[in-house]
């Protein structure tokens, strides 16, 4: 079709491309002083409604055949190429199959890391222990589920005058832990907490006296959790492998006042082996197969790796009629 504008091609592309190369790159710093400096090392995204569509895509959630499925595609991540092509039946058809195709060359790439961030209330410093009580409403005690929503949650999308849900793109995730997480206290070392105290008091000096209390105090020291998860799979709901946690002092998550690196906790065994013993005890919990239960394709695909979740795609396509084009996403991936 002559009429259809090669950048249009080339703006998909590079959009893709891009997204999947700032998942490969880890942005490092050096601290500017002695600091806390946390080791996770992995690039975890922020959850937003962009990345969210390409996570729905890379865990299987949407169809590779429904058009719909594409063209809400590219509203939510090519809105000036939707605007232009999508009210034009005659060259909308190329600009989806575009789509389609480069879907399937780089879903393998979209990221499978993100970080949320929960609230944080601090009590007061225990010097004996080295720890922070956190307030009692603000304690995390054996939690697995969270429910969190997109940063950009409420910003319409595209042409919308106000925002509106997307038909099979969900703008919150319901997001169940592998294991669960526990925070009633927060582990700081004393010149660390001495200057937190202080930075918090100057907010509580500005407090009238007739409002001044414990509590008052405490509300003042706040402090952020972000959870870091990679996400293993969605049955309407995202199984997680939590990898990490950081809690900062200050909402810019400047000031970094503890973490923990269960990467590296797990020793010399690999995130994908972890990964999968924690998945597969939850399975097991809830009554369902083990993983080496796998489609019939995965097992005709790896049968010398019976021991491993990464299964290797067979090298061509099967001739067989009617196959889920999602067995073949891995393989259609150029590295």
């Amino acid at each position: 079709m002559k009429s259809f504008s090669k950048w249009v091609v080339l703006s998909i592309f590079v959009s893709v491309m891009f997204t999947a190369g700032a998942n490969r790159v880890q942005a490092q710093a050096e601290p500017a002083d002695d600091s806390l400096s946390s080791d996770l090392m992995h690039y975890y995204e922020d959850i937003t409604f962009d990345k969210l569509s390409r996570l729905y895509w890379k865990l299987q959630k949407l169809d590779i055949n429904n058009d719909n499925d594409i063209d809400n595609y590219l509203m939510i991540n090519e809105c000036e190429i939707y605007k232009e092509y999508r009210f034009n039946e005659l060259e909308w058809g190329e600009v989806r199959e575009k789509a389609r195709h480069s879907l399937k060359e780089n879903v393998a790439s979209f990221s499978d890391r993100f970080k949320f961030t929960q609230p944080l209330r601090l009590g007061d410093y225990d010097e004996k222990a080295g720890v922070f009580n956190i307030v009692p409403e603000f304690q995390i005690n054996g939690m697995r589920k969270f429910e969190v929503f997109s940063n950009d949650t409420g910003k319409p999308i595209c042409m919308q005058s106000q925002f509106r849900e997307i038909e099979n793109y969900p703008s919150a995730l319901l997001i169940e832990l592998t294991q669960p997480i526990n925070l009633m206290t927060l582990p700081v070392k004393k010149p660390k907490a001495v200057s937190y105290i202080q930075e918090k008091m100057k907010d509580f000096e500005n407090v009238r006296d007739h409002r001044k209390s414990q509590n008052t105090l405490h509300n003042l020291r706040d402090a952020y959790l972000v959870m870091k998860i990679k996400v293993m799979s969605y049955k309407g709901e995202v199984y997680a492998l939590l990898e990490g946690y950081e809690v900062y002092a200050d909402e810019d998550q400047t000031d970094l006042l503890y973490f923990v690196n269960y990467i590296r906790d797990a020793g010399e065994q690999s995130v994908d082996a972890r990964l999968k013993e924690q998945y597969e005890k939850m399975r097991l919990k809830r009554g369902q197969k083990p993983l080496e239960e796998k489609p019939l394709e995965e097992k005709q695909s790896s049968q010398e790796d019976s021991d491993t979740e990464v299964v290797t795609p067979p090298s061509a396509p099967s001739a067989e009629p009617e196959k889920n084009i999602y067995n073949d996403l891995g393989a259609l991936h150029k590295e």
